[in-house]
């Protein structure tokens, strides 16, 4: 049996956060980033993990996040049998989520996240969404349900999905 490869595609906007995740990143083992940039937003790196992906415009009236998802899916060579995570670039898994990953072999995953959890320095108050959890539950599976960081995908799924291109209920968006 092949260990099965993590593959990481984000929606990258902010350089101030590159480097603590290209570190986090390096350190969990992650096969391969793809980050999804318009000009300005990504500085040059040496790493062969790293697979950046430029897109020159978003078209009006299209959600950023969602479009450069989607644009990074159709622009890389999908592997049918890795994992697909869709982490956002002010987002990390805890410490040990991939060695987890790697342990377990399904098509589709949920996880819950909880959202600003160890996040410091700011209050709740200062987030966009606030601190609760977001379970991964059957009641929850519905559009816009659950957020793009909660799903892993096997490439061959990954192939046959994308994200809308608007906000759903309170600005999450999902694939199913």
């Amino acid at each position: 049996v092949k260990p099965t490869r993590i593959n990481i595609i984000t929606p990258f906007s902010r350089q101030q956060y590159l480097s603590a995740l290209i570190t986090y990143l390096e350190t969990e083992k992650i096969d391969a980033w793809y980050p999804v940039y318009l000009e300005g937003q990504l500085s040059k790196t040496d790493k062969d993990w790293i697979h950046p992906v430029f897109l020159e415009s978003i078209p009006e009236h299209h959600d950023i996040c969602a479009y450069k998802l989607n644009y990074g899916i159709e622009h890389i060579d999908i592997d049918d049998d890795a994992y697909y995570c869709f982490l956002t670039d002010d987002t990390l898994y805890e410490t040990g989520f991939f060695d987890k990953l790697r342990a377990i072999d399904y098509d589709v995953i949920v996880c819950s996240m909880k959202r600003g959890h160890h996040t410091p320095g700011v209050s709740d108050n200062g987030l966009m969404h606030g601190t609760s959890t977001l379970l991964a539950s059957y009641e929850n599976m519905s559009p816009g349900g659950i957020g793009p960081e909660q799903m892993i995908i096997k490439g061959r799924i990954l192939r046959q999905v994308r994200f809308p291109n608007t906000f759903a209920f309170d600005g999450d968006m999902g694939l199913i």
